[in-house]
């Protein structure tokens, strides 16, 4: 009898350790889920920050151009660089085209595009490279200018724009409107996928 309580004893003894085993991996697994989807968030709030300010940086260049080329706003309202070749320029040697970019500020603080290679493919190896958000050390805000040594690959940000009503067979972007497509990729610890954060917005030269 004695024998059968000891083993009784036992039992209820290793029962009652799996039970604990399993209540610290299940409280362990919820607080880090908790934390991970905490982190996702507030990532996913900086995303749309840093989606929303690219967006503004290229309608600010399209309205620089306006001040900066006030003589000729058909020709150069979407003129890429500021590049005063714009002005009377109606073969559009010199406009912004349908392409990939990131956006960077210049010397003289003026918003700038750098055409990028075109891919949808997060995991290939150059999209990182040619997308990545880097820190600026001096002020801490985000940027992608080459010459920044600081870097924090959490972000990636691409700028995707495209023309609308293109009407003939000769492309003239004069006449279209300007589609900007603001996407911010990253990929944190509540997800084994990428996430994504796409703004987009319509910009058009109006000013005739």
């Amino acid at each position: 009898m004695k024998k059968n309580k000891k083993w009784v004893s036992i039992v209820e003894a290793i029962v009652s350790m799996v039970i604990i085993t399993i209540w610290i991996i299940w409280t362990y697994e919820i607080y880090f889920s908790t934390l991970f989807l905490s982190e996702s968030s507030k990532n996913r709030i900086t995303a749309i920050e840093i989606a929303r300010e690219w967006i503004e940086a290229v309608t600010n260049i399209r309205d620089t151009n306006w001040i900066k080329f006030s003589a000729d706003y058909k020709n150069c309202w979407n003129v890429m660089d500021y590049n005063n070749n714009c002005l009377n320029d109606t073969w559009n040697t010199y406009d912004i085209q349908s392409w990939s970019y990131i956006v960077w500020r210049d010397d003289f603080d003026r918003w700038k595009l750098t055409k990028k290679t075109l891919t949808d493919n997060y995991n290939a190896g150059n999209y990182n490279n040619n997308y990545e958000i880097k820190i600026d050390s001096s002020n801490w805000f985000y940027t992608q200018s080459w010459w920044i040594t600081m870097t924090w690959a959490l972000f990636t940000r691409e700028v995707i724009i495209n023309y609308l009503d293109t009407w003939s067979w000769a492309w003239n972007s004069n006449n279209d409107k300007m589609t900007i497509d603001s996407l911010v990729i990253w990929q944190d610890r509540a997800s084994k996928d990428p996430h994504k954060i796409k703004l987009s917005t319509m910009i058009s030269g109006w000013k005739k």
